[in-house]
Formats: structure tokens, C-alpha cells, sequence
């Protein structure tokens, strides 16, 4: 994979789950949520510097650190910067949180 800058990379359609991905696309990328910016052959430019809201303005990815509770599992409802949410997926040190809670 090669690196174009701190949030932006080029890499082999090959590593994306999606089968025809597409510009605008979320993807993750060695764990990184990320967003298909261009495709060109069958390679792709990516930005991991992006806010990956999966299609819902409600769901949002954020560092495990910023999760008040250690050791957060899927299920689990949080607190993330002041706001109430609950664990959709752990992404490595990534974790996919939905705050459609009340």
C-alpha cells in the first residue's frame, strides 16, 4: 500500500470487502474506516482522515480511548464526548458507535 499524505492512500481493490466499490463508498482499510475517493484500474485512492457515518448521520466511528468505559464490547451502552450511545462493532482500536439512543 502506498501512502499519499497522512490521510490519504492508494490500494488494491482487492482489499476491500465490498465486490464493486464505488467513489463515496465507506470501507476499512488495516482496520481504518475510510472513504473511496477515486478509482482508477484496479487500484483505488482512499482518505482515512474522514468521519465514517456508514450511511447514518447517527452512527460514527471513534478511538476506543475516547469511550468512557475500558474494555468496550458490542451491545454495550456508552458515553462518548458528553453524548450517549451504544457499541455497534470494535474495529481494532476502533470502535462504530450509534448515538440513535435515548
Amino acid at each position: 500500500m502506498a501512502s499519499d499524505g497522512d490521510s490519504t492512500r492508494t490500494c488494491s481493490l482487492d482489499e476491500f470487502a465490498l465486490d464493486d466499490p464505488s467513489p463515496g463508498d465507506y470501507v476499512e482499510i488495516d482496520g481504518e474506516p475510510a472513504v473511496v475517493e477515486t478509482i482508477v484500474g484496479g487500484r483505488a485512492r482512499v482518505n482515512t482522515g474522514v468521519r465514517a457515518t456508514h450511511d447514518d448521520a447517527n452512527v460514527d466511528t471513534c478511538s476506543v480511548d475516547d469511550i468512557d468505559r475500558p474494555s468496550p464490547t458490542p451491545g454495550d451502552f456508552v458515553t462518548v464526548d458528553g453524548e450517549r450511545a451504544v457499541v455497534e462493532e470494535i474495529l481494532g482500536g476502533r470502535a462504530r458507535v450509534n448515538f440513535s439512543v435515548e
